[in-house]
């Protein structure tokens, strides 16, 4: 359980960072969740304000499972 939340930590972590190097603005973010709620994975959307950031991170932390040993369907 922790190793998965690792995983996850990471994830956010490198959309943070990544957003926040790219003036992506929290206010953004907020704003295209709530107009995009029902959509299964927001950050997969192209012109989402992050995709760019979501999808590098999305590719950190499934780097993770097999290093930790986790058996982690994203």
């Amino acid at each position: 359980m922790i190793r998965a939340m690792v995983c996850r930590f990471v994830h956010e972590l490198v959309d943070v960072l990544l957003c926040q190097r790219m003036g992506v603005t929290a206010a953004q973010l907020e704003t295209f969740d709530i107009l995009h709620q029902r959509d299964a994975e927001p950050g997969k959307i192209p012109w989402f304000p992050y995709h760019r950031q979501h999808i590098a991170a999305q590719a950190a932390d499934r780097a993770l499972p097999d290093e930790l040993e986790i058996d982690w369907e994203h």
